[in-house]
């Protein structure tokens, strides 16, 4: 992905790699309508495939949003374009800043399409480049996202991504799954127990059940908070059980269905 830089005039802005930064520091955004784009990230993935000590079965591309994590927008003054996209919208969708924690809307794809056209198509483009990289090796295609768009559930499954240690984002994860269904995407669930913040032994349990039903799931927490995994409920007693004995009724649940959600 490119950015016009030089604040001279329009004319004289000349196109350079546009430098965002990641949790890493600073990082390039692949271009994924550039001709060279899939085999580029072919390669990529056949590199990491030789240097793992097993072969890849799946890839899970977390953060698949382009994120800029440490700055909104333009990292670098000497980046920002000289008349914005962002001083140009007609109206604000959602009416929050569109480049927060995002690439700016002035970066440039190929034939001259800007962020702000495709930045909601990265993530699917993403995902069905990194299953023609799965085919090509014949393999059985297993990617997870977190960002998509219509028609993604042709590519790749789908992570709700962060939420809340919360009885309220527990109900969201299940509309959520139904939501991402009945689009197509049959593979998909939440962080059960919550991501953000501190659960509890009824919360997480209780999610473990709903969990069960789930095509995906997974007990994900955030740094810094208590931890959740369920043998640390194995102290807390509901009447004659514990919370882990609920938690395993509910592993076991899941584990039997799981060549049902196969089908």
């Amino acid at each position: 992905m490119f950015i016009k830089s030089g604040v001279s005039n329009w004319y004289n802005e000349k196109l350079r790699i546009f430098t965002g930064q990641q949790w890493a520091g600073d990082a390039a955004f692949v271009d994924w309508l550039a001709l060279s784009a899939g085999e580029y990230w072919s390669q990529q993935l056949s590199n990491l495939d030789l240097n793992m000590s097993q072969s890849i079965d799946g890839v899970w591309l977390n953060s698949n949003e382009a994120t800029n994590q440490q700055c909104n927008g333009v990292c670098y003054s000497d980046q920002k374009a000289t008349h914005p996209n962002l001083w140009k919208l007609p109206y604000i969708p959602t009416g929050s800043n569109l480049e927060t924690r995002a690439l700016p809307l002035d970066a440039l794809h190929r034939d001259g399409l800007t962020e702000l056209d495709l930045h909601n198509l990265f993530g699917t483009m993403q995902t069905q480049a990194t299953q023609d990289w799965f085919i090509e090796k014949k393999n059985r295609t297993m990617i997870i996202g977190r960002s998509s768009y219509a028609g993604y559930g042709k590519f790749g499954s789908q992570w709700l991504g962060d939420n809340y240690s919360r009885p309220d984002y527990m109900g969201y994860s299940v509309t959520g799954t139904m939501s991402h269904n009945i689009a197509g995407i049959p593979l998909v669930g939440a962080d059960i127990c919550g991501f953000i913040g501190n659960t509890n032994a009824e919360l997480c349990a209780r999610w473990y059940m709903v969990g069960a039903f789930q095509p995906l799931s997974r007990n994900h927490n955030s740094i810094g908070n208590d931890p959740q995994l369920p043998w640390n409920f194995s102290g807390v007693y509901l009447n004659t059980l514990t919370y882990l004995d609920i938690i395993k009724r509910a592993m076991f649940t899941k584990l039997s269905l799981i060549r049902y959600m196969y089908t």
